[in-house]
């Protein structure tokens, strides 16, 4: 727990500031919009039967047996174009890291694996992002990838064709306590902060019962980070009450399953599909309140409904591979999983095409130890082709009226390293 002091204003200052905590939120997870690991990222998420890396512990818990041995660690950096320029999106630099090892590997016994998967903006681990709700904003881009995203799973060998495997993933929350007294004479108040986190489970199977055929299904289910922030103002005698409460960080339950044929020694194409749940987050804003004396909401906010809806996101990966080099290719093909933005609501969003290339490429290998030290990369390009939308509610000083366009593209691009034991 973190303990601050700072001076106050006056009791207005306070309701404005509530009435501007509007929480966009994140609607997945950042490995969703920038890819987990060099060939999760290269194959722009088709791995759930072909995984080649740690990414087994965000794609497919149950597809770590049998990898090689590794530990890698990368710096991703993205660009932005989005328009309009006035919506609030996000880019910079992310840090990723990723293990992926034998528990256990004895003849006669069931192989049990290990996999993690982490990444993080450069900037920090946790940023939480607070426009107001009649802004323009890339919900799925935001403030959905300025936090941590960790992912621990084991996987176990059941059979010698199939492998069963659950994780957990972490998402932060925020605990906070502000008290105000307008009378005291020295303006000096407190605020107590404390974060903690939620755990959310993973669960995937994979089946090889070929050796040219592979299939994965796996599922998350749904977890959001909170924000509780009560506020307590004393006035002259006179106690008033506020409370902030929101969904952030929002990551739907989500289905997904895969299918992988070899073609030949070196190629293997990969089809996925994915269902996301997005219907079932209500709203995107925060519940703000004020109280008075007698316990009335003052505020009396309504929250507006995006009637966010299911969605289906069909991907497709080719890989090739040789003792000196492997190669990831992916395309995937989102559609929007938001309506046309209605009322004072500017929730940006469209059918976005992306495609990604990855490798993997060995340097050193030690004669005295098995181990390998390899250079790894990726490169990918999300285009959302220009969406125009009409306002159908008059408002005047939302920066949606009386139409809105919207659209454009980012780039990403990887470089690291592995250690394979």
């Amino acid at each position: 727990m973190a303990h601050s002091r700072y001076r106050s204003k006056t009791v207005p200052v306070l309701a404005a500031f509530l009435l501007c905590v509007i929480t966009m939120p994140a609607l997945a997870d950042p490995g969703d919009t920038l890819g987990v690991g060099w060939a999760g990222r290269g194959r722009t998420g088709a791995a759930v039967a072909g995984v080649h890396d740690y990414s087994a512990a965000y794609y497919n818990p149950g597809a770590a047996i049998g990898q090689r041995p590794a530990v890698s660690i990368s710096l991703l950096h993205v660009i932005s174009g989005l328009s309009p320029e006035t919506a609030d999106t996000s880019e910079g630099s992310f840090l990723e890291a990723g293990a992926i090892l034998p528990l256990l590997k004895r003849k006669g016994l069931p192989q049990i694996w290990f996999s993690l998967a982490a990444m993080t903006p450069t900037s920090g681990f946790y940023e939480m992002n607070l426009p107001d709700d009649e802004d323009t904003s890339f919900a799925l881009y935001n403030s959905r990838e300025e936090r941590l995203l960790l992912t621990a799973a084991i996987a176990i060998q059941v059979h010698p064709s199939l492998s069963l495997g659950v994780g957990l993933e972490m998402l932060p929350t925020v605990d906070a306590a502000v008290a105000l007294d307008v009378t005291d004479s020295t303006g000096v108040n407190d605020l107590a902060v404390t974060v903690g986190y939620r755990l959310s489970p993973t669960a995937g199977i994979h089946w090889n019962p070929l050796d040219w055929l592979k299939a994965g299904l796996s599922w998350r289910a749904e977890n959001h980070s909170s924000l509780d922030l009560p506020v307590d103002v004393k006035a002259g005698g006179v106690d008033l009450s506020a409370t902030v409460n929101a969904k952030t960080f929002f990551v739907p339950h989500r289905f997904t399953a895969g299918v992988e044929a070899g073609l030949g020694k070196r190629f293997a194409v990969e089809l996925d599909v994915t269902w996301y749940h997005y219907g079932a987050f209500p709203s995107p804003a925060a519940d703000v309140s004020m109280y008075s004396t007698s316990g009335e909401d003052t505020l009396g906010t309504t929250l507006a409904d995006p009637e966010l809806g299911h969605r289906f996101s069909p991907a497709l990966a080719v890989s090739y591979t040789r003792p000196e080099l492997q190669l990831q290719a992916g395309y995937r093909y989102s559609p929007t999983a938001f309506p046309e933005p209605a009322g004072i609501t500017n929730l940006l969003d469209n059918d976005t095409h992306t495609w990604a290339l990855g490798f993997r490429l060995p340097l050193l290998e030690s004669p005295e130890t098995p181990r390998m030290l390899a250079l790894t990369g990726n490169f990918f390009a999300a285009w959302m082709p220009e969406r125009r939308v009409f306002k159908k509610q008059v408002l005047v000083g939302n920066p949606g009226y009386p139409d809105i366009s919207f659209g454009g593209y980012r780039l990403g691009l990887a470089l690291g390293a592995e250690v394979e034991f």
